[in-house]
């Protein structure tokens, strides 16, 4: 996984580096209380994985 999304040759499964890159965006106040997540349809996009894992 790099800071900048899903490493998709990685060991990890994708789900498990979504959640930490979650995570992250929380801990640097990327997220904050109150705001709402992304949508399912951004999120694939942006980290380029299917609804499934975003699911």
């Amino acid at each position: 996984m790099t800071d900048l999304g899903i490493d998709h040759d990685a060991r990890l499964p994708y789900y498990e580096q979504l959640k930490q890159l979650i995570v992250r965006e929380i801990a640097r106040d990327s997220l904050e209380p109150g705001h709402l997540m992304p949508s399912e349809a951004e999120m694939c996009a942006r980290y380029e994985v299917s609804r499934t894992v975003v699911r």
